[in-house]
């Protein structure tokens, strides 16, 4: 057997036709000149049957990914149609070629994946599914494929999103009407991921008011709390999303709950250095507070009136007691009445006055309540001046000093400079007398004219 395989190998290798130089040629190369004219003279052996394909010049799976994401999926169906293995493959990530054509919006390819047994649902390693994908981009077509055959809408990724919050993240209208259509509305909008948030909190972290509308539409609950005892319009804050956050409190959010770490929004915007925001919740809660003000003088205003009017009630209510007293009195004096009439008429009278009592003590706390609640505030506003003169005080200081360090080194730099003159003079007094001349003398030039014109004249 050894044999004939190395006659096979130098049959391929010499040529058919060969000069008697050439044959010495490949002789010398092949060690021996017997054995090579030997192996050419022999007769051609018949032509071996044609090989099956070998293993491996099969495609790999890599291959067919990496046509999937150049969208050459012509070439990759060829491919999967002569190697049907392939059709079950997962890319690094887990992902399977269902999930590279929703990312596209390929719709045949889509099909024939279903067709060739891909699972509908197939999950990543992020267990993101197909429908995520095609969501993410707005295929709305390839979705209602995908829908047609089944697919969970409200299946949640390694981070707990749903094919909602994924279209919301993107901006996705289409994908979140399409969605809303064939799921059900009220679950899909309560849906949270691993850290409590609902798409509501989503959308305001992204400052998308389209989408809020549009959940606050299918009757999302844009009040609610996540994980971390956050609304939306916490949220929003993070987000540095001025116009969802003046939406959300239009909507009765409040920006002084606190979550779990004890800030509110403002805090939380001071935390950030939002200098922005801090400016626009100072002007919403200005703009609160005057509506608060006025609608806490109409509950005074109420409220003084309810205690008056009890106040009247109760004094017409004693006199009424007075007199049934009176009356009782004088009956018991004139006709003797007995004692348990004496002792049962009564009754009514102080069942009356105890209500009475506890409608003026119920008016007198609510007083009590609403003159704590002006002096807590008068207190607040007080100390807010208090800080604000202290803030400034403490500005002006810093100006101050800053102030007074750029002098020091003004006058640090002019002292060096008249120093320098000074020591340049002296060095160029010697010079200037060594001419016989002060600074104060005139000339020599002059003084000799002078001489001159008195000689001549």
């Amino acid at each position: 057997m050894a044999t004939a395989v190395e006659e096979v190998s130098l049959e391929e290798r010499v040529p058919a036709k060969l000069d008697t130089e050439a044959v010495d040629a490949f002789a010398e190369v092949e060690g021996s000149d017997k054995q090579a004219r030997d192996v050419i003279t022999k007769p051609a052996p018949a032509a071996p049957a044609a090989p099956a394909p070998a293993q491996d010049m099969a495609p790999k799976s890599s291959d067919i990914f990496m046509l999937a994401r150049q969208q050459n999926f012509t070439v990759a169906t060829k491919l999967l149609e002569a190697y049907p293995s392939l059709w079950s493959a997962r890319d690094e990530d887990g992902h399977s070629l269902l999930h590279w054509a929703a990312l596209v919006g390929n719709k045949d390819f889509v099909t024939l994946a279903l067709s060739r047994g891909i699972p509908v649902d197939a999950c990543a390693s992020n267990l993101q599914t197909p429908l995520m994908w095609a969501v993410l981009r707005g295929h709305t077509a390839t979705a209602r494929i995908l829908l047609e055959e089944k697919a969970d809408m409200r299946i949640r990724d390694s981070l707990g999103a749903t094919a909602l919050i994924i279209s919301i993240q993107h901006a996705c209208y289409q994908s979140m009407l399409l969605l809303m259509h064939r799921g059900d509305k009220r679950a899909m909008v309560a849906d949270t991921d691993k850290n409590g948030c609902t798409p509501g909190h989503w959308g305001a972290y992204k400052g998308d008011l389209t989408a809020l509308k549009l959940l606050e539409y299918f009757g999302a609950d844009l009040l609610v709390l996540d994980n971390q005892g956050m609304q939306p319009l916490h949220r929003a804050v993070f987000g540095s999303q001025g116009q969802v956050v003046e939406h959300l409190m239009d909507r009765k959010a409040d920006p002084m709950v606190r979550n779990l770490d004890g800030k509110n929004c403002i805090d939380i915007a001071e935390s950030q250095h939002d200098l922005s925001m801090q400016a626009l919740f100072k002007r919403l809660l200005k703009a609160k507070g005057k509506n608060t003000d006025s609608s806490s003088n109409v509950v005074m205003d109420e409220s003084s009136s309810s205690t008056s009017a009890d106040k009247g009630a109760k004094e017409k209510k004693q006199g009424e007691h007075v007199e049934e007293k009176r009356s009782e009195h004088t009956d018991e004096k004139k006709s003797g009445a007995t004692q348990a009439k004496v002792q049962a008429s009564p009754v009514v009278p102080a069942s009356e006055q105890a209500v009475t009592d506890k409608k003026s003590t119920q008016s007198a706390d609510v007083d009590t309540k609403l003159a704590a609640l002006k002096t807590e505030n008068e207190r607040l506003k007080q100390e807010k001046e208090r800080l604000a003169k202290q803030l400034q005080a403490q500005e002006l200081e810093r100006q101050n000093e800053k102030l007074a360090k750029e002098k020091e080194e003004l006058e640090k730099k002019v002292q060096s400079k008249t120093s320098d003159g000074d020591k340049k003079n002296q060095s160029d007094a010697p010079a200037a007398h060594g001419f016989g001349a002060s600074p104060s003398a005139a000339p020599p030039k002059l003084k000799l004219h002078k001489s001159l014109k008195k000689h001549l004249g």
